[in-house]
């Protein structure tokens, strides 16, 4: 093969797709991007700019995509359904490829699936108990008139439902078929619980599938935080081995990493002491000498960008003087255990098991996490456990204790446990002491010669019950309460209970010092990360009243 040509110096995926689509071994290269990395390319390009990749990917690629990106849930931490909205940019993707092409592509994805895509975009009615309603948001396909659920949605669907009625009618009509109640439907805007059905089963199907695949998933990853906030700190503290979650976790991925092991040494043994390449060696030698060097510079420059992607977040760096904050303490011991492949390496297993459970689980003012602040989330709330531990032992040499926790499971999955337990009291805790505060009768009877400010207040906090709002994870609206209570709240309070009235609660930096005089009030915030953090929190909260607008 010809001497890779020098990739471009800027390792973008939109430049990497532009070199794609020049290329005239476009085809023969997509199918040997690994998935993961097919699937950030196109998150980085998005989907729509992504046409010359997803013309020419194999069957198995397209499975791994569409798992990645239709399904999603309202918030981290709750089940994952079929985004709709995912689906339709989807289907017009694959119905600007070409004539025939979503057809193809619906086919070869299967009646299962085509059952659950349809379920959620049409209604179907056999024809004669169809009522006559034809308009230009119905059709009559063979033996069925079907309907779109959302009128703005009809363009594409109709092009879709007509491409694969045109080139697979058999097909089809099978899938119309199992959308089709005709023993209860009589009316066809009647009440249909044919989506609901087929969505529960794949929902489920989906989670199962992708547990047994090693994934954290959004359900295992809700179910996970929740337990820890009702869990007992000292319990927390004493254990001495994984929870059962996380045994599973780790037990499925022992097996699947066997698995592959056995499977690459089987292949080894047939293959003998052939070196695998990116592309496929019998597919090169059909192409052309220009081709092979088109091939050859589009795997350098796809191997430049995989290089690129990898952003390694300073989690290890820590100050080097011997005199080591707390807040630092356990990047420190993580740094020291690199001397120790083996044991650093399983902490940096239980690293990412813990930064997918965040990123699946928790979000941020409604925003889900990145990696990098996932992971740096999980090395601060792993601080805060160890902060914990010593804060009840007192120890002196707090690095070395904290590398001895390390030094063996549970290792940072017992730590961040308890960090988070910590954490996830907090809103709940403060929006108690605010409701409370206000019921009390000293600051109502100050707040008496302002009685608009006192009936806004009481209306603030009683309708909707606030402490009901923050339960029931309404943070949106719990923060904008508490920037209305800014009339009877000074605004540093406003800025700490807001940062703390999220599904990830926050340490506010105006706790850390005076404001600059003249400064405007900022909801600054980052991670807590020591006992010193809760503590003022906590004190914070307990002189609350000096926060009042008397």
């Amino acid at each position: 093969m010809p001497t890779p040509s020098v990739p471009k110096s800027n390792h973008t995926a939109r430049s990497l797709i532009e070199s794609m689509s020049g290329s005239r071994a476009l085809s023969s290269f997509v199918p040997t991007i690994d998935p993961h990395t097919l699937k950030t390319l196109v998150d980085d390009v998005g989907l729509e700019d992504a046409g010359p990749l997803i013309a020419h990917v194999s069957q198995t690629q397209l499975v791994h995509l569409l798992d990645e990106t239709l399904w999603t849930g309202a918030r981290p931490g709750d089940p994952d359904k079929l985004s709709v909205a995912e689906l339709l940019r989807w289907l017009d993707l694959w119905n600007g490829l070409g004539t025939g092409f979503v057809a193809d592509k619906l086919y070869e994805l299967g009646d299962d699936f085509c059952a659950l895509v349809f379920s959620r975009l049409l209604v179907v009615a056999d024809y004669d108990l169809a009522p006559r309603l034809l308009d230009e948001h119905t059709l009559a396909i063979g033996r069925y008139i079907v309907r779109v659920r959302v009128d703005d949605e009809w363009d594409a669907v109709q092009t879709s439902v007509t491409a694969l009625w045109r080139d697979y009618p058999d097909f089809c009509e099978a899938v119309f078929g199992r959308l089709s109640f005709r023993h209860s439907m009589l009316n066809l805007f009647g009440e249909d619980d044919t989506a609901g059905v087929l969505d529960a089963d794949a929902s489920h199907a989906h989670a199962e599938g992708r547990e047994t695949a090693g994934y954290v998933t959004s359900v295992m990853a809700g179910a996970f935080l929740r337990a820890l906030k009702d869990a007992d700190v000292d319990t927390l503290a004493a254990e001495t081995a994984y929870d059962l979650q996380t045994q599973e976790y780790f037990r499925r991925r022992s097996q699947l990493q066997a698995s592959r092991s056995y499977a690459e040494e089987a292949n080894a043994d047939t293959d003998g002491d052939e070196s695998p390449s990116v592309s496929d060696p019998e597919e090169s030698k059909t192409l052309s000498a220009t081709e092979q060097a088109e091939l050859a510079s589009l795997e350098a420059e796809l191997a430049a960008y995989r290089r690129a992607q990898v952003r390694p977040v300073a989690l290890l760096t820590g100050p080097e003087n011997a005199k080591v904050r707390d807040s630092d303490w356990l990047r420190v011991a993580l740094g020291r255990l690199q001397s120790s492949a083996e044991v650093f390496d399983r902490r940096m297993d239980e690293l990412t098991y813990l930064s997918n459970l965040v990123m699946e689980g928790v979000d941020m003012c409604g925003d889900r996490l990145t990696s990098a602040d996932a992971a740096n989330l999980v090395v601060a709330t792993c601080n805060l456990g160890a902060c914990h531990d010593l804060w009840l032992d007192n120890r002196e040499d707090a690095v070395t204790a904290v590398e001895q926790m390390l030094s063996k499971e549970p290792g940072l999955v017992r730590l961040f446990r308890i960090g988070w337990h910590l954490l996830a009291d907090l809103p709940q805790m403060a929006a108690a002491r605010l409701t409370a505060l206000f019921a009390d009768d000293a600051i109502r009877t100050h707040l008496a010669a302002k009685p608009w400010v006192l009936r806004e207040v009481d209306g603030l906090l009683g309708v909707p019950d606030f402490e009901a709002t923050v339960a029931a994870r309404q943070f949106e609206d719990a923060r904008e309460t508490l920037k209305i209570l800014g009339i009877a709240l000074e605004a540093e309070a406003v800025v700490v209970l807001c940062v703390l009235m999220d599904a990830l609660p926050r340490f506010a930096r105006v706790l850390e010092g005076e404001p600059p005089e003249g400064a405007v009030m900022t909801y600054a915030s980052r991670n807590f990360c020591t006992m010193g953090d809760v503590l003022a929190v906590h004190r914070f909260l307990d002189n609350l009243g000096a926060q009042v607008r008397l």
